[in-house]
């Protein structure tokens, strides 16, 4: 099974009343430009969820181009900068679903394979292992709703309107 759809099960698991959205285009033309891999749409929150593959220790900061990757076989593999491509998806997800901003949580989820030895701990983009991603997502489906219903609903239409035009 792939990290994507490990990801979107164990998400469902956690989060039974989410709603979850895939393949959603972001800019430009169908099949062109930005995609958002899944996304999930609950009472705590709206998330913008890009699984990263990898096999090894990682390493990055926020401002590298590219971050590295060591595998078990001492192999260097360079990358794009995870956080800068989901801050950028982030940022047209949120223009296209107006009013998403302030619910709208960026999140790099790498497979459960990966060490993440050196990465930014900033908080406007969250990094987990899947694992770790879905002991968070419990934790935070048992807190008080942060959306309220009406807002849940609205940005609900939204995504569902992008995702029509998104196939």
């Amino acid at each position: 099974m792939d990290l994507l759809q490990y990801l979107k099960n164990g998400l469902t698991d956690e989060c039974p009343d989410a709603r979850f959205f895939q393949g959603l285009y972001l800019d430009a033309t169908r099949g062109k430009g930005e995609t958002a891999d899944l996304v999930m749409l609950h009472s705590s929150g709206l998330y913008l969820f890009l699984p990263e593959d990898q096999d090894g220790r990682v390493y990055g900061t926020e401002d590298l181009w590219n971050w590295v990757l060591k595998t078990d076989t001492d192999e260097t593999v360079f990358f794009h900068n995870p956080v800068k491509r989901v801050r950028k998806k982030a940022g047209l997800l949120a223009r296209k679903c107006k009013g998403t901003g302030e619910y709208l949580q960026p999140v790099v989820v790498f497979s459960e394979t990966a060490l993440l030895s050196q990465v930014p701990q900033k908080r406007d983009v969250e990094i987990y292992n899947v694992d770790d991603l879905f002991v968070s997502m419990h934790m935070r489906a048992q807190e008080p709703e942060r959306i309220d219903a009406k807002t849940l609903a609205a940005i609900g239409k939204q995504l569902q309107m992008l995702e029509l035009l998104s196939k």
